[in-house]
């Protein structure tokens, strides 16, 4: 099992209530995301938001994939992976600020600096 924190842009906060109604979250770059794994969801310039269990690892979108989020994200032509999820904490007990989760956790990189996949050959996702 790996901890992941995730990042949600401030231009589109309800993402995340998006991804919790419907069990899924998509992505622009592939993430090593494997069944098992946690995500954190950080919402940007605030704190955590609540914690989800990884169901069914990264897996490509096919071109045409509905997605809820696609009339309100100027990204939506850019979604390339989805990470499916139970959600396991709908919210977050504590707010700590970025600085305090670095200094609890000893991560040193911002939330969107997490590790990438490379995308080599047209193939956006790891297929888990």
């Amino acid at each position: 099992m790996t901890a992941w924190i995730v990042a949600i842009d401030r231009e589109n906060p309800q993402h995340r209530e998006y991804a919790q109604q419907y069990g899924y979250w998509d992505i622009t770059v592939a993430r090593p995301f494997s069944p098992g794994d946690v995500l954190y969801f950080w919402q940007a310039r605030q704190s955590l938001l609540g914690s989800v269990l990884v169901t069914r690892g990264t897996a490509e979108l096919a071109p045409g994939t509905p997605m809820p989020w696609n009339l309100d994200d100027d990204k939506r032509g850019a979604y390339r992976c989805r990470v499916e999820f139970e959600v396991l904490h709908a919210s977050s007990v504590g707010h700590p600020t970025w600085s305090e989760l670095r200094r609890a956790t000893g991560v040193r990189v911002s939330p969107n600096s997490v590790p990438r996949v490379p995308t080599g050959g047209g193939v956006c996702c790891t297929g888990r």
